[in-house]
Parts: structure tokens; C-alpha cells; sequence
């Protein structure tokens, strides 16, 4: 059994796909894995320690609307929640919001900073 957070009060979609999320005040990079999204944000699991309110830029290599590129998508977003995962492969569950003009606006990979 895995641990499951819900606190979000959009609708959400499950859906699992690698991540690269880069924490923009230390610059260290944590690989995790995108549980599932909604219109304002994802949730996501990573072993990665990450405080609440920290400015991310997370990179999906099969996004939601995927085409077969093989390209991370970027999208800049801030940590909501963490807690703490029990029953799990990783040890923290994390709840991001979306931070843009437009919860559709990519960020570049340049701005992210992110290798591919």
C-alpha cells in the first residue's frame, strides 16, 4: 500500500511520469515522480527535501497532452505542502502550485536550468 495526500480542491487527474525539480533558492536538482495534476498544480513524490514555500522549476518528460519527443516540458511552480511518506519508495509527498501569468505558460529550459 502507498501513502495517498489530497488536499487540493480542484479536480485531479492521476497521472504518473518522471520529474526534474530544481529548487530555485539552493539550486539542487531532486528527481521525483508526478503523481497526478489538476488546473492550478501537481503533486508529486521525491526523496528530495524541499521547505514549504520554496520556488521550484520542474521539468515533465511525458506530459499530460504528451507527444512522442522525448523533451521535458518546464513550468515554474511553488511548494503548497510536504509531508512526510511512510508507505512508499520515496519520503516526501509534495503539493505544488502553479506560479505564472497563465497556469499554461512554459518556462523555457534555459530559465530552468535544467539539463536534458
Amino acid at each position: 500500500m502507498v501513502d495517498h495526500f489530497d488536499f487540493r480542491g480542484a479536480k485531479r487527474t492521476a497521472y504518473i511520469t518522471p520529474l526534474q525539480i530544481k529548487d530555485l533558492r539552493s539550486g539542487e536538482i531532486h528527481k521525483a515522480e508526478m503523481l497526478d495534476y489538476s488546473d492550478g498544480g501537481i503533486s508529486f513524490a521525491s526523496d528530495g527535501f524541499l521547505e514549504k514555500g520554496t520556488p521550484i522549476y520542474f521539468g515533465i518528460l511525458y506530459p499530460p497532452h504528451y507527444f512522442p519527443t522525448r523533451v521535458f516540458e518546464y513550468y515554474k511552480g511553488e511548494v503548497r505542502r510536504r509531508i512526510d511518506l511512510k508507505r512508499s519508495p520515496f519520503k516526501y509527498g509534495y503539493g505544488i502550485q502553479l506560479v505564472s501569468e497563465s497556469n499554461l505558460q512554459k518556462a523555457s529550459s534555459n530559465d530552468a536550468g535544467i539539463k536534458k
